[in-house]
């Protein structure tokens, strides 16, 4: 896949989060805050934790933009092996299965409200500038850290990674509807 494909997919993806984000805010307070039979998340929950997932990939995505290896001419994207496992572990299927989450990332305890979703909206904003910049870098030559400890991936698997896990929560908010 060329890297102007990828781009256009993520594009695509944060597009339609934006969306779904935006109907959110049409909701009542009882649809948000609805808990789902397995004691899962309600939709809240689900956009608070893409919310401090947001927090470190955009700032992380945004500081690596700036020494970024320019794109010279549109090439063949390439996943490293730990992006190609990653995000095909992020992307929402049949039968996907349950993933434990940092302690940090886990907003089960706490009473959330609209202005999550607020920053939802807010992040896929800032997420469409920043993917309009990595039009124009090296997906291949640039890497990023993750929140797993001591990896680091290429920005294209990055990117996808963290709009995949965007897209799993998104789902998973859906269903909840």
């Amino acid at each position: 896949m060329k890297q102007k494909a990828v781009i256009e997919e993520i594009e695509g993806y944060i597009s339609s989060h934006l969306s779904f984000a935006n109907d959110l805010k049409e909701l009542s307070k009882e649809q948000l805050h609805k808990k789902p039979e397995n004691d899962g998340w309600n939709i809240l929950q689900c956009i608070e934790h893409l919310n401090r997932y947001g927090d470190f990939y955009l700032a992380e995505i945004e500081s690596k933009i700036n020494n970024a290896k320019p794109l010279l001419e549109d090439k063949d994207f390439k996943s490293g092996f730990w992006g190609k496992l990653f995000t095909k572990m992020m992307l929402p299927k049949k039968g996907m299965i349950k993933m434990k989450t940092f302690a940090d990332k886990n907003p089960n305890a706490e009473e959330l409200n609209i202005e999550v979703i607020d920053k939802f909206i807010e992040q896929q904003q800032k997420w469409l500038v920043l993917i309009n910049k990595c039009s124009k870098v090296d997906l291949n030559k640039n890497s990023c850290r993750l929140t797993l400890p001591l990896l680091n991936m290429n920005m294209g698997s990055t990117l996808q990674f963290v709009i995949y896990h965007n897209e799993r929560h998104v789902v998973q908010s859906k269903r909840l509807l």
